[in-house]
């Protein structure tokens, strides 16, 4: 007969009465870590052997996910500066989080439309120019600099980051030129 103790939470182990036992154990994210004197023993009735085991289990980069953004809906006048709070959201994490972006455009086309980018890593933010060829600026939030295409400016220094738990926050700042007209939709994505 097999038996096992000090299994991990969500472990089994079953004898099969036929000379064999199955471990088995889908361990999930929460429970990353080192599981020492896991102990399995055999027994014949009469004698028995035991062995204590290390159970190591990596640790796995859970994908980000999309939070909220406010508004979420609502009128803007050309020349006038919007802003938007885009949260996203990392299980592990929000330093985890490598990079948000934020679409506002009629479809998910990123042509003659605002498309921001936000690169945690380095700590600055874009802006994709007309024609979705090239990303344009590369400035720290807080500076003083803008960065604009033909339909939207984005402005820098009015354009806020923060971090707390498993949310990274962005506040962008964005001023809508008269060219960029019409009914709009906003998406975001995040990228670990």
């Amino acid at each position: 007969s097999f038996s096992a103790t000090n299994l991990p939470i969500g472990a089994t182990f079953q004898d099969s009465q036929n000379g064999t036992a199955i471990f088995s154990w889908t361990p999930n994210y929460s429970q990353a870590g080192s599981y020492p004197n896991v102990n399995f023993e055999v027994s014949d009735g009469l004698l028995k052997d035991d062995k204590d085991i290390t159970i190591t289990v990596a640790n796995v980069n859970q994908a980000p996910q999309v939070g909220n953004i406010s508004p979420a809906s609502g009128t803007s006048k050309a020349n006038k500066t919007v802003s938007f709070s885009s949260t996203y959201i990392d299980p592990d994490g929000w330093q985890d989080i490598q990079g948000v972006f934020i679409l506002i455009n009629t479809s998910s086309d990123s042509k003659s439309c605002f498309l921001g980018y936000y690169d945690q890593n380095t700590n600055k933010l874009y802006l994709r120019d007309n024609r979705d060829t090239r990303w344009l600026g590369g400035y720290k939030p807080g500076s003083r600099k803008i960065i604009q295409n033909s339909f939207v400016t984005l402005n820098c220094g009015k354009t806020r980051v923060s971090g707390a738990g498993n949310i990274l926050t962005v506040k962008w700042s964005i001023t809508f030129k008269p060219t960029f007209k019409g009914i709009r939709s906003t998406t975001l994505i995040p990228k670990s």
